[in-house]
């Protein structure tokens, strides 16, 4: 959580310049909390701001601040101030949605790993382990074991005697008979 103080002993038309610096902060998606002349203002509060600036245009100084968050030019603190905050809620929710989106595809990558993606191995004599390093590796078909080296086997993370002797087992299965020396 980030918390903006703003002394009333200051220039009202300065109250700007929190709200530029809140919209810096806003990417990350903590909550923000603005404390002016002692009220704290929450994150769906900030709309209250705009009253507390002056109705009159921006000083130059603020004006160049702004025209680096904003296209087009803006007129009044008000005003200006009116979309700052629109614009910190903005990335607020695109942080929240991006957090949630995360969640979710990891959601999803484990059932199309777990599920769909593992079903190519089922009934070849390889445990749960054994498939999903061979998935995590890159390796989608049981065919392709056949035609892999030892040594690449070996190569494999996770893969380890145990696997290596299902994986053996599994290939024992394909190859042809060796003739016997009589």
């Amino acid at each position: 959580m980030t918390t903006f103080k703003f002394d009333d002993s200051r220039d009202g038309r300065d109250l700007i310049e929190i709200l530029i610096e809140a919209t810096k902060v806003a990417r990350d998606g903590s909550p923000l909390l603005v404390q002016v002349a002692g009220r704290t203002y929450q994150q769906m509060e900030l709309q209250k701001l705009v009253e507390l600036l002056p109705d009159e245009d921006l000083l130059p100084r603020h004006e160049s601040m702004i025209d680096g968050i904003f296209q087009k030019k803006q007129r009044g603190y008000r005003r200006t101030a009116h979309n700052l905050i629109t614009r910190v809620n903005q990335l607020q929710a695109e942080a929240a949605r991006r957090t949630s989106m995360s969640s979710v595809a990891r959601v999803v990558k484990h059932m199309h790993h777990a599920g769909v993606e593992s079903r190519p191995f089922m009934n070849r004599g390889l445990s749960d382990l054994t498939i999903k390093a061979l998935l995590d590796c890159g390796i989608d078909a049981p065919e392709r074991l056949l035609s892999m080296s030892l040594d690449d086997l070996r190569k494999i993370p996770g893969v380890g005697k145990a696997s290596l002797a299902e994986i053996d087992g599994y290939r024992a299965r394909f190859r042809a008979p060796t003739p016997s020396l009589k």
